[in-house]
């Protein structure tokens, strides 16, 4: 017998990861930490089993057997309201936060480093959230698909940037 396939779809709700899976019928709450609220999915191109999570307050989770459980996977303590894996690199996932920030790790969740970068644009003090005018946050990271370090990162609300050197400008 094989070994399960991926999931069909997984879906982020207020508290919980759900789990559509391959056969189309079974919908399933997964296995998450307590407490972890989650904000996005992704799954990783390079790794059918492997998806990432980001959470309220609690950083990232990564789940390596297609979301029936997950695991913290760094940034505790952080808002990310985005992930994306890189589709060149398998261990390369960048996450955005709210305040606005990007993070790198190279080494699937081990340790994140600060892109620096974003924060250094001169329109960074402009950007807010109308909801929320006191903050704003990373809505979005595209990864190029052909060029490692080249990516995109929209701000809601004020911007839409891009980076050729991994945030570093």
């Amino acid at each position: 017998m094989s070994a399960s396939p991926a999931p069909r779809l997984l879906i982020a709700t207020h508290d919980a990861v759900m789990r559509l899976d391959s056969d189309g019928q079974t919908l399933e709450p997964a296995e998450m930490p307590a407490g972890r609220r989650p904000t996005c999915l992704a799954p990783a191109p390079r790794k059918p089993e492997t998806a990432w999570c980001g959470t309220r307050e609690h950083g990232v989770l990564r789940s390596d057997d297609g979301g029936r459980s997950w695991a913290s996977a760094g940034l505790d303590g952080e808002r990310v309201t985005a992930v994306s894996p890189s589709p060149l690199e398998p261990d390369v996932v960048w996450a955005g936060t709210e305040p606005s920030a990007v993070w790198r790790t190279g080494d699937a969740g081990e340790s994140w480093k600060l892109a620096e970068g974003l924060a250094a644009l001169p329109s960074s003090s402009e950007w807010s959230f109308p909801p929320r005018p006191e903050t704003h946050h990373v809505r979005w990271i595209a990864c190029h698909p052909a060029r490692a370090g080249r990516l995109w990162v929209a701000i809601e609300a004020g911007a839409l940037v891009s980076t050729d050197d991994g945030g570093r400008t």
